[in-house]
């Protein structure tokens, strides 16, 4: 697994949950093993539809209305 990267994504809407557990003992895994891993946590991100308004289309330099974190 040398150089392997791997992209967990926490979907749990609790912090410190049984998912946290088992990722955190995954995470450990794949370093132990010389791999790389990325977690995100999504209820951490705003996530939200497109609202069809164009901008994105329409000015290319600002892209879109949608303020993400």
């Amino acid at each position: 697994m040398k150089n392997q990267k791997v992209l967990i994504i926490n979907g749990s809407p609790r912090k410190n949950g049984n998912c946290s557990i088992l990722i955190q003992t995954l995470t450990e895994g794949v370093k132990e093993n010389g791999g790389i891993s990325e977690t995100i946590r999504l209820q951490e991100l705003k996530i939200a539809p497109c609202n069809a308004c164009e901008a994105c289309r329409k000015n290319k330099t600002k892209g879109c209305t949608l303020r993400m974190i």
